[in-house]
């Protein structure tokens, strides 16, 4: 019948895409056998390595990277396929993806890396695996913000012992206007946050200015 495999949508995803979004491994390997291409990515630059990642679907990961996807292909703000697994908290993706090369300490355009975005959403055991594969803990944002800056604004305290415990420092301010974590804990109203900053030894009392 002569079906294009490689026809994308308005959003320039292919068949191709759609499958490994899901995790549609023999889907894909189908495609392949018919022409379609793994590289290709849709309007935002996320390519099919991407999308799986991102949706923690390792065996899907693994097929692409076989078929020839660059594993440190970064989407057009600069976020790489490890971000994408990282920041939602699939760990054993993550671990696959820098088995086979991705750059662990690889940032966005905004300076975003996989470890700060596992502490952002709070995944605790993604943060402490990709700290032991060679993250840097108190790594900053373009905005100056830490992982343990950003896990304290986002109330998640477990993630914020585990990041002090690996090395992070709790008065470490952002460079945008010198806030310290237990002030932006404070400022979103993260009691339990706030206490246990105290507890490690945050100044309470250290202004923005420093």
């Amino acid at each position: 019948m002569g079906a294009d495999v490689n026809k994308c949508n308005v959003n320039g995803s292919s068949p191709i895409y759609a499958a490994a979004f899901e995790g549609h491994t023999a889907t894909i390997e189908l495609l392949y056998s018919l022409g379609g291409d793994v590289l290709r990515a849709d309007t935002k630059g996320h390519s099919a390595i991407y999308g799986a990642a991102q949706n923690g679907h390792t065996d899907t990961v693994a097929l692409l990277h076989k078929l020839g996807c660059d594993v440190n292909k970064a989407a057009d703000s600069g976020r790489t396929p490890l971000y994408a697994a990282s920041q939602n908290g699939h760990t054993d993706t993550a671990e696959f993806l820098i088995s086979v090369g991705a750059d662990v300490t690889k940032a966005a355009n905004d300076g975003r890396h996989p470890l700060w975005g596992a502490a952002f959403n709070g995944h605790s055991s993604t943060v402490r695996r990709l700290k032991e594969l060679g993250a840097v803990v108190n790594q900053r944002d373009k905005d100056g913000f830490t992982p343990l800056y950003v896990a304290s604004q986002k109330g998640h305290t477990d993630t914020v012992k585990l990041l002090h415990s690996l090395g992070g420092g709790i008065n470490e301010p952002n460079t945008i206007d010198g806030a310290t974590p237990i002030y932006i804990a404070a400022q979103f109203g993260f009691c339990d946050t706030v206490e246990c900053l105290h507890k490690m030894g945050a100044d309470v009392n250290r202004t923005k200015e420093g």
